[in-house]
């Protein structure tokens, strides 16, 4: 599996999803996107609960990497 556990209620005000992983298991997902469930989660706008530099630079290439496949993708021509 992915080695995340996601807690996803049905929402009410003020109430936020939230996922629990270890730091190597989130790092190395970010990095190499082994199946996409987590780094595809995270390319959207996330909180971070606590600062962690490798987490923050594993989050950093991830978000680099998915421009880089969203720009090999898109056709020559585009509006």
């Amino acid at each position: 599996g992915a080695g995340v556990y996601f807690n996803v209620p049905k929402l009410e005000k003020g109430e936020a999803k939230y996922a629990v992983i270890e730091v190597n298991s989130l790092c190395s997902e970010l990095r190499k996107w082994r199946n996409l469930y987590v780094s595809g989660r995270m390319q959207k706008p996330v909180a971070t609960l606590v600062a962690n530099q490798d987490v923050g630079d594993a989050q950093a290439a991830n978000l680099k990497s998915a421009l880089c496949a969203a720009l090999i993708l898109l056709p020559n021509r585009f509006s």
